[in-house]
């Protein structure tokens, strides 16, 4: 066998040894069950677990923390509304800097708003 081949095959056993000894939570940028945060910001004002569930009936089945990864896993890239006071089509609409800026991806949006956004003034709800 190759060594390239064999030293694939030892980075792909040790992968595998180590995965379960992970704490995948922490390394994608999941906010803790303590203090409800993503990427270091309070994520309340783009996402509130009662609303997210109760306006997606494929989520019913979740419980808060479930939705809440639901949310910054898919959600955020699928454009889900989150928070009935953040509606991220609304909010990627109303300003073109920002269309400019992050183009189509969609949780850089919400990362935006987070993050300089809602300190600006601007507004993310789906009605002015």
């Amino acid at each position: 066998m190759k060594t390239w081949k064999k030293k694939l095959i030892l980075v792909i056993a040790v992968l595998l040894f180590i995965a379960p000894f992970i704490d995948w939570e922490q390394a994608n940028g999941m906010p803790s069950d303590e203090d409800g945060t993503w990427n270091g910001y309070d994520i309340s004002t783009i996402f509130d677990a009662e609303f997210y569930l109760g306006r997606y009936g494929d989520l019913s089945h979740m419980d808060e923390q479930q939705a809440l990864r639901h949310f910054i896993n898919h959600g955020m890239s699928e454009g889900r509304q989150g928070h009935e006071n953040f509606n991220v089509h609304a909010y990627r609409e109303r300003y073109p800097d920002l269309q400019n800026a992050f183009g189509e991806d969609l949780p850089s949006f919400y990362l935006h708003f987070l993050s300089h956004g809602k300190d600006e003034g601007r507004n993310g709800r789906l009605e002015e």
